[in-house]
C-alpha cells in the first residue's frame, strides 16, 4: 500500500493508516505506531524496511510511539514478528531508535519494557529508547556510516510531518 505523497523535508509516505504511518527520507525510515498494531501491520512495515535497504544499501529506523489509554500488553505474536524483522535486517541496519512520547507512569513503563526488549533481542545493530525526537535523531545521525540525507533531517520536520508535538501523548493536531 504505497502512497507517494511527499511531505515536509522530502518525506515520502509509504503507508498511512490509523495503526501505522511509515515515511522515509533516503535511508532513514520513520514509523509512527497507533494504539492498535497487528502482525499484518508489521508485515507491511517489514516490506518497507527491506525496500529501503535494497534501494539505499542501509537503513536507520526511528519509531514514534505514543502512549494512550488504549495501550496494553504487547502480544507474543507482535514480539516474535518484531524479532524476526530485526534479524532480517541484519547488519544493513545502522541502528534503531524508539521514541516514546508523553509523560506519566504508563509512558515510563513502556520505555522500561522497550529498553529491556532491546537488551534481550540481541540484534546485530544498536537499539535505544528515547523520550524525545531530538535526542533520538541526534543519536541516529551520529551512527557510523550514516548517510547525508539522514543527517539533514530535523526533529521539527519529523514532528510536523507526523503532526505531533514532543510533549503531548499523540493525538494528531486538528486543523
Amino acid at each position: 500500500m504505497r502512497n507517494s505523497l511527499h511531505g515536509a523535508a522530502g518525506f515520502e509516505n509509504l503507508t498511512k493508516t490509523p495503526s501505522l504511518h511509515v515515511a522515509n527520507v533516503g535511508s532513514i525510515l520513520f514509523t509512527k505506531f497507533g494504539e492498535t498494531l497487528s502482525v499484518d501491520d508489521l508485515t507491511v512495515l517489514g516490506k518497507h524496511q527491506l525496500a529501503v535497504v535494497k534501494r539505499a544499501g542501509s537503513i536507520t529506523i526511528i519509531s514514534l510511539v505514543s502512549v494512550g489509554a488504549g495501550v496494553g500488553r504487547i502480544g507474543d505474536d507482535i514480539r516474535q514478528e518484531s524479532l524476526e524483522m530485526m534479524n532480517a535486517l541484519g547488519k544493513s541496519c545502522l541502528g534503531s531508535a524508539t521514541v516514546v512520547l508523553g509523560g506519566g507512569l504508563g509512558t515510563t513503563v513502556v520505555r522500561m519494557f522497550l529498553t529491556g526488549f532491546n537488551l534481550v533481542s540481541r540484534t546485530p545493530f544498536p537499539q535505544k529508547t528515547f523520550s524525545s525526537v531530538q535526542d533520538a535523531l541526534t543519536w541516529a545521525q551520529q551512527l557510523p556510516g550514516q548517510s547525508l540525507d539522514a543527517k539533514r533531517v530535523t526533529s521539527e520536520a519529523i514532528m510536523k510531518h507526523f503532526e505531533m508535538s514532543d510533549d503531548a501523548p499523540s493525538e494528531p493536531k486538528k486543523p
